[in-house]
């Protein structure tokens, strides 16, 4: 086994020089501190939304290459109210 103790002054450090790429392969917002990620669009039509599905699916890529396992259990997705009417049909996006 091999890394440093969970708490560790050293891990916020040594995570964000692991993922500091990251925001130059996605478009969308994004927000990086200790060892979260946040991302976030505003989507006012259906470009918008593609958008924020192919940074995700470049997100998914780039922790692939890098051997980084994304815990989906701890993701989640915010949908804020909005006075547009939305009649998304995605399909499989790339």
């Amino acid at each position: 086994m091999s890394g440093i103790p969970q708490g560790s002054v050293l891990e916020p450090l040594l995570f964000l020089l692991y993922v500091i790429d990251v925001p130059s392969l996605i478009h969308c917002k994004s927000k990086l501190f200790a060892d979260d990620m946040k991302l976030w669009q505003l989507i006012k039509d259906y470009d918008e939304n593609v958008k924020l599905q192919n940074d995700l699916y470049s997100l998914e890529l780039w922790s692939e290459k890098m051997a980084f396992e994304v815990q989906h259990r701890k993701c989640h997705k915010i949908s804020i109210g909005h006075t547009l009417q939305t009649a998304y049909y995605l399909t499989d996006v790339k």
